[in-house]
């Protein structure tokens, strides 16, 4: 079955890769998953010291646009690890491609 991947990418401020990281692991995946994402991966990057990435995969368009939306206005998120995350976030870049075989 062929997977819609959305890859998010950020940039965080010097240094503090490791607590981010921390961070993401301990409130922010236990949270996206309880809201039903499917995280196929997340971590620091291997070649940039300050970049940090989440790979999530949806069934089509509409669940990507409809679990995105619904987290991204929760309670759950805004008044949980929404303001902690971001204080560590410089830039970010998000894209989606479908899975090839």
């Amino acid at each position: 079955m062929t997977k819609l991947i959305e890859i998010r990418s950020y940039i965080i401020k010097e240094n503090l890769i490791d607590e981010f990281h921390q961070l993401i692991k301990k409130e922010s995946i236990p949270l996206q998953k309880k809201w039903g994402f499917k995280i196929k991966a997340f971590g620091k990057s291997t070649i940039s010291k300050d970049v940090y990435y989440l790979i999530r995969c949806f069934k089509n368009e509409d669940e990507l646009k409809t679990l995105n939306s619904d987290f991204y206005n929760s309670n759950d998120w805004i008044n949980g690890p929404r303001e902690k995350i971001l204080s560590y976030i410089v830039s970010s870049i998000e894209f989606d491609f479908w899975e090839t075989d």
